[in-house]
């Protein structure tokens, strides 16, 4: 569509699991290119590494399986030349992994010190009081650990049931929230050695690619001689970062929550 006045661009953003998973699938992202009909899918990939890097991942099979279809042009948008993003990447993912295990361990511990304490201690004692007091922090941080497992949880088998109808709502976006604020208090909490790489990695993976992708987005638009209506085609955990950035960009009509029918998700 040629530029014209009082018409502009349209951005459907589409979040969507790298991996299939139960309703999750390659031929229910392929339904929904079909149902918007893009003329540009931007996608959440950088031409520096191997195709291998992405060839397995579901949006890259669904992107494939629709090309071949329909005449559509694919742009690449994750083009931040940073190497330390896939170092702090691969270090962090590595070293990150929820200890379950060891948070329920230092409960009992923590529990059983009290217990020692008691027939040492008066309770008025200042130590023991100080002790309380931790306890309690323990407690508390041991309680969001659970509530960091069963979200997880939550949103394994929310997207393993429901696939594309859940993973682009307000409902899911608010998991998503959730999931994030607990999993930075585990590392704040039980990782604190680990809490650099995690600002790193932050600051790398999430906030300087998404705002390098909004850049690339934004020039296109301006260097194209036709309105265009495209699909952002993301990994959904960065549906709730990236709304706002994209709420940047002028003269764009976005659609951020495509599949209005979806179930009613009980949001912890």
């Amino acid at each position: 569509m040629k530029k014209e006045n009082n018409n502009c661009n349209k951005i459907t953003l589409i979040g969507s699991n790298h991996k299939e998973n139960g309703n999750c699938t390659v031929n229910s992202l392929v339904e929904i290119f079909e149902e918007i009909q893009p003329d540009i899918i931007f996608l959440e990939i950088n031409n520096k590494y191997p195709h291998s890097v992405y060839s397995q991942e579901l949006e890259t099979k669904a992107v494939i399986e629709y090309t071949k279809r329909y005449n559509v042009k694919t742009i690449p948008i994750d083009t931040l030349e940073d190497d330390n993003i896939i170092n702090n990447f691969l270090i962090f993912e590595s070293n990150s992994f929820i200890d379950y295990e060891e948070v329920i361990q230092y409960k009992l511990e923590i529990e059983q010190l009290e217990k020692d304490l008691k027939i040492f201690s008066n309770s008025q004692d200042d130590i023991f009081n100080t002790f309380l007091q931790k306890k309690s922090e323990v407690i508390i941080a041991y309680e969001d650990v659970m509530r960091l497992k069963q979200t997880i949880e939550q949103i394994s088998n929310d997207t393993k049931k429901y696939g594309f109808k859940i993973l682009n709502t307000k409902e899911f976006d608010k998991l998503v929230a959730i999931r994030n604020e607990l999993f930075k208090k585990y590392i704040y909490n039980f990782k604190k050695g680990m809490i650099d790489e995690y600002e790193k990695y932050y600051d790398l993976l999430i906030d300087k690619r998404e705002i390098e992708w909004i850049k690339n987005i934004k020039n296109f638009f301006n260097e194209s001689e036709n309105y265009h209506n495209t699909v952002l085609l993301v990994g959904h955990f960065h549906r709730i970062t990236l709304i706002n950035k994209l709420k940047t960009l002028e003269n764009v009509v976005f659609d951020f929550y495509y599949k209005k029918m979806s179930p009613t998700l009980n949001v912890m």
